[in-house]
This record gives C-alpha cells, sequence and structure tokens, in this order.
C-alpha cells in the first residue's frame, strides 16, 4: 500500500470496526501489512472484529476501486490484549510504522527467525505482523 493511501485505509478500518460496536483507537501502515489497536466491544468477538476489519474494508476499497489494485488481506491475524499502561507506547509504535519498516531500520526479530519458523508462521497463514496482499 502506498503511503498516500494510508488516512483512507485508517478511515476505513474505524468505520467497520463502528458497525460492531468497537473503536478503532489507531492504525499504522508498512506497504505489506497493517497494525491496529481497537477497543473490542463488550458484545463482539476478536473473531467479528477481525472479520469486520479485513472482509469489510477489503469489499469497501475493493468497490471504491482505492487503490486501482484489488485488495486482498492475508489469511490469518495475530492479536494481544495489552494494559492501559502499555496503550500510549502500543499506539506510538502503531503509528511510526512506516519508520519502522523502511530501510533506514534494521530487521524485527521475527524477520531474522530460522527460515524453518519463518516457514511455520507463512504456512500458518499468520506472520507476526498480520500482513496484506496485493491481489
Amino acid at each position: 500500500m502506498p503511503a498516500s493511501f494510508d488516512d483512507a485505509l485508517a478511515g476505513i478500518l474505524g468505520d467497520q470496526a463502528e458497525q460492531v460496536g468497537s473503536v478503532l483507537l489507531c492504525a499504522g501502515c508498512a506497504d505489506d501489512h497493517v497494525h491496529v489497536v481497537a477497543r473490542l466491544a463488550a458484545t463482539t468477538s476478536l473473531a467479528e472484529l477481525v472479520q469486520r476489519l479485513k472482509g469489510g474494508s477489503a469489499h469497501d476499497i475493493n468497490h471504491r476501486r482505492m487503490p486501482p489494485l484489488r485488495l486482498a488481506w492475508q489469511a490469518g491475524h495475530w492479536a494481544e490484549s495489552l494494559s492501559p499502561a502499555d496503550l500510549q507506547p502500543v499506539l506510538h509504535y502503531v503509528r511510526a510504522q512506516r519508520e519502522h519498516h523502511d530501510d533506514s531500520h534494521p530487521f524485527e526479530p521475527w524477520q531474522l527467525a530460522r527460515p524453518s519458523t519463518a516457514q511455520t508462521h507463512a504456512s500458518a497463514g499468520s506472520p507476526p505482523s498480520g500482513g496484506l496482499r496485493r491481489g
């Protein structure tokens, strides 16, 4: 995804989260994946939120043909809960995804994993970063 699409994608993800009573606190994009921080509604399962974020956003983006390539999310996801004390540092990290993943920064630990570990993540369809692909 081009950086010029980040704000539009965050808006779409926020709208999708609201449709299941949840709140998108932050979305951070890299070229090939997106991190989100969301407050899950008490009546919404994590699976329902993820389905809405991925399925609803892909449908909306592809229906409006923005960007011109078809968007298809990668299978799987990774989720973790966090304490209120961790919220601000995590929001800062997520907002800086483009910086974390540009060529001037070192690889993240999971990217340096042995090939068999990386292949396991890829074959399970749930890389630590929860990616997207253009199809």
